[in-house]
Formats: structure tokens, sequence, C-alpha cells
């Protein structure tokens, strides 16, 4: 009975511990700050960040600058 209590209780702080590993440490370890302000960025910033090849957009607009 005691040894039944001592398992389940085992369990839940190690299922607790697994839920913070995720929610905190993990986003942290990633560079992903959970409780930081959020970057903004403009779609123009975005694009050249990710996106090595210029999309027909960008390269309309190196056509005809608006």
């Amino acid at each position: 009975m005691v040894a039944e209590k001592i398992l389940v209780l085992v369990m839940m702080l190690e299922k607790f511990f697994y839920a913070t590993i995720i929610t905190v440490l993990l986003p942290i370890l990633l560079e992903i700050y959970p409780f930081s302000q959020p970057k903004t960025l403009k779609p123009q910033e975005v694009t050249q960040k990710y996106n090595p090849v210029p999309s027909y957009v960008d390269r309309f607009s190196v056509i005809f600058p608006s």
C-alpha cells in the first residue's frame, strides 16, 4: 500500500519534471525565450533572413520601385 503511493508520487514527480523541461528549459536552450518581448520584423527582413533566393515580388520591386 505504501509502496504503491510512493510509486505514484514518483511517477507524478517524473511527469512534472519532464513538463518543466519541455515548457521552460527546452525553449531557452533553443534560444526561444518564452518571457521576453517578441521581436517585430518587417516582411522584407523576414524575406532576406530566411529566403536566400529572391522571390518574384523582390525582383519585381527592384525593377519597378514603389
